[in-house]
């Protein structure tokens, strides 16, 4: 029964911070870099970041 109202109060918690205004106002972007900085950030990091970003393969 304890744990029946413990997992309860989590998703109260958990739907009332997903309804928040501020995790909908957080930026995605963030950095303070050029144009060429985050083209060469691309190209360096993790493969799927240049694929979540522009849509394409590195390789592309």
């Amino acid at each position: 029964m304890q744990s029946a109202v413990e997992v309860a109060r989590l998703v109260v918690l958990a739907v009332s911070l997903y309804a928040s205004a501020g995790y909908w106002n957080q930026d995605y972007h963030t950095p303070k870099l050029s144009g060429q900085e985050w083209v060469n950030e691309l190209l360096r990091s993790h493969l799927n970041c240049i694929r979540t970003e522009l849509r394409v393969r590195l390789h592309l």
